[in-house]
């Protein structure tokens, strides 16, 4: 194996090229990000036509179950596929007041991609 360091803005282009057989880099785990690296133009390859097709649909779906719907079918299939494998984990703790809602659903847990989602819980907790 050779590895080589590279700035930044090279391992980008080196990944958008599909010049690569591994990099270890930031990868942006938000969900309608998965189209720069699946689907149609993928640089690693991996463009099977449900996922092109599901890609597609959760960039203009509007309902939240929807999206919810859409990206645990592609879940489903990366699973099955396992196009990438990630080399290591990008782990974020997120500390939340038990009165902050609308981080339940799979894919909006995290609070600073997803404020306009987040409401405060008007009950009063009495403890």
């Amino acid at each position: 194996m050779e590895i080589e360091q590279l700035e930044s803005t090279d391992v980008v282009g080196r990944i958008a090229d599909g010049a690569f057989e591994a990099a270890i880099t930031f990868l942006v785990k938000h969900p309608l990000r998965h189209a720069a690296y699946f689907g149609e133009g993928s640089p690693i390859g991996y463009a099977p036509p449900r996922v092109t097709e599901l890609l597609r649909a959760a960039e203009v779906a509007m309902d939240l179950d929807e999206q919810d719907r859409i990206y645990g079918e592609l879940a489903e299939i990366f699973h099955a596929d396992v196009p990438v494998t990630f080399l290591y984990p990008n782990v974020e703790n997120w500390v939340v007041h038990r009165r902050i809602r609308g981080l339940s659903r799979p894919g909006r847990a995290h609070p600073v991609w997803f404020m306009e989602d987040l409401w405060v819980d008007d009950a009063r907790d009495s403890r």
